[in-house]
């Protein structure tokens, strides 16, 4: 347990072994609390949105009974609670908290530094039969990914890279879809005509954005570089009010919340409010009915309508989408190059099946590498970045 120094004057009621057997009190309270000050914060997600750790475990959590001795650290945080406040009106200043989170009031700071509201990046992952066939005009182009664990491997490292980055994240399915007003006209459509069932889906996830309150989107096989993630992106006005966590944190969106695509025309990292999330779905689905003789998906609508309103959408080249292009022939990272870049500020990966094949054709990943190796491939690539250029360049150099 960390106390903060402080200063004392040196006419303080307070004698120094009656603050040292406070403080000895305190730590023997924090010691048998485990050091927590603040109880968990009830989860903002909604019922339907599903957590890695529930998917990777496939069953849903009952009701549990309370374990033996949770009444005695109930009094034991009331105690704390009281000590605490006793602490401050001797010594006349705050002491904080040192829990394993920020109080629930501090609504203000950057989390990137560790103080304040945590931005939320959401994926969508719906499980496809993989017996599933469709007989129209396009086809189920899938992820490339062999099985369900594979694709539960790739949700965990998504999840897992986001949040020592410092984002909240939450996985939306097709349950958050259906909360969408329009659902059961967009399906019905989406399933009379020639969408495979990942397309569907993929056109899908715009209405499931649009219905939790727009915010960040990205694929699950896009990771972000921590050390190069902008600080704006964590930060929160000084004051909030309640209805202000709602969406996104209470963080404001870039842009003004103006929908932005950041790997230029390819959906794989987005941001924007939920009334552009709409936009954007409507729009999208619209192109779709002058598309139902060939292939078709939400990328190619996305393209051509950039064609029709050129500025309908903010294009951003923010994520390495080709390992190719920033790997050394000694299989080192470019860091310099990826730091360097003169027109972009990329801070994100996008390991698609695409990337992982093009990788493995120049060598730079083992020949027999798979899309179902994209876990460990980005796992990685995100290890050697932080040994070989996160602490070795800065934005300054």
């Amino acid at each position: 347990m960390m106390i903060r120094s402080r200063n004392f004057a040196s006419d303080s009621r307070l004698s120094i072994l009656a603050l040292l057997a406070v403080i000895l009190l305190l730590n023997q309270l924090i010691n048998q609390t485990d050091g927590k000050f603040i109880r968990e914060r009830q989860s903002s997600s909604s019922s339907s949105s599903t957590s890695t750790s529930r998917i990777i475990q496939e069953e849903e959590a009952g009701d549990i009974a309370p374990e033996d001795g949770e009444n005695d650290l109930d009094k034991d945080l009331e105690e704390l609670d009281a000590m605490k406040d006793l602490v401050e009106e001797l010594v006349g200043e705050d002491i904080g908290y040192y829990g394993d989170s920020p109080p629930e009031e501090v609504k203000e700071g950057n989390f990137k530094n560790g103080v304040g509201p945590k931005p939320i990046m959401h994926t969508f992952y719906q499980r496809i039969d993989p017996e599933h066939h469709h007989t129209g005009t396009t086809f189920n182009q899938g992820t490339g990914m062999s099985s369900d664990e594979a694709h539960l491997a790739l949700v965990q490292a998504w999840q897992e890279s986001w949040e020592a980055a410092g984002f909240e994240t939450r996985i939306l399915n097709i349950d958050d879809v259906m909360k969408h007003d329009r659902y059961d006209e967009i399906r019905a459509f989406l399933d009379n005509e020639a969408f495979g069932e990942y397309d569907e889906l993929c056109f899908l996830r715009w209405y499931a954005m649009s219905a939790v309150g727009g915010g960040w989107m990205s694929d699950y096989d896009v990771v972000p570089l921590k050390s190069l993630v902008p600080n704006d992106y964590f930060t929160a006005p000084e004051e909030l009010s309640e209805g202000d966590m709602d969406g996104n944190n209470g963080i404001p969106l870039p842009n003004n919340g103006y929908f932005t695509v950041y790997s230029w025309q390819v959906p794989s990292l987005m941001s924007g409010s939920a009334n552009e999330w709409e936009r954007l779905a409507q729009a999208l689905m619209d192109l779709t009915h002058q598309h139902l003789d060939d292939f078709y998906s939400d990328m190619y609508a996305l393209m051509d309508y950039d064609k029709t309103i050129p500025d309908a959408y903010i294009k951003e080249d923010q994520v390495l989408s080709r390992l190719s292009d920033f790997i050394l022939e000694n299989g080192d990272i470019d860091c310099e190059k990826v730091w360097k870049m003169n027109d972009e500020h990329l801070w994100a990966v996008h390991f698609s099946h695409w990337n992982v094949h093009d990788a493995v054709e120049h060598g730079i990943l083992d020949s027999s590498t798979t899309p179902d190796d994209r876990p460990n491939v980005a796992r990685e690539f995100i290890l050697n970045w932080e040994e070989e250029c996160s602490n070795n360049f800065s934005d300054e150099e």
